[in-house]
């Protein structure tokens, strides 16, 4: 039997991927796949620290029904990168870039049609500069 191993990529108003029980995510070395979409998240684990798994590489969540909720990657236990999130209809809802565990980047929530419903900027955890939201009428710009 041949394995096949999927790195999964989110393109903009893609919808949530279908992950079955069997699938096989491409774990960095030195790492396993630990869980399964009905345990409600499926990752590759480096094992154990203070008895909690600590992630590396490709994660992603379920919601109890198994669709999937969030797709992205962790270092060393700290989710990294781009974050995309998905409502129970497998709807995108909002992307958020990470850094050491931290908000780092552009955090964006979705109108169900794809439209960007919010849009912050973030450093080290703190929010930059103003957030803006696209409300009935126009864009609200804020002071955070």
């Amino acid at each position: 039997m041949t394995t096949t191993i999927i790195t999964l990529f989110v393109l903009a108003g893609a919808p949530a991927p279908v992950i079955g029980n069997n699938h096989k995510l491409a774990c960095p070395e030195g790492t396993a796949q630990f869980g399964a979409p009905r345990q409600g998240k499926l990752a590759c684990s480096e094992g154990l620290r203070n008895g909690v798994q600590v992630f590396h590489g490709p994660v992603i969540s379920f919601f109890a029904s198994g669709k999937v909720d969030a797709v992205g990657q962790a270092e060393h236990g700290m989710r990294s990168g781009k974050w995309s999130f998905y409502d129970e209809a497998g709807v995108l809802v909002g992307e958020t870039e990470f850094k050491n565990g931290d908000f780092h980047g552009r955090r964006v929530f979705y109108f169900a049609d794809g439209r960007i419903k919010s849009e912050e900027r973030w450093v080290n955890g703190v929010q930059q500069g103003l957030a803006s939201a696209n409300v009935p009428g126009g864009t609200v710009t804020t002071p955070r």
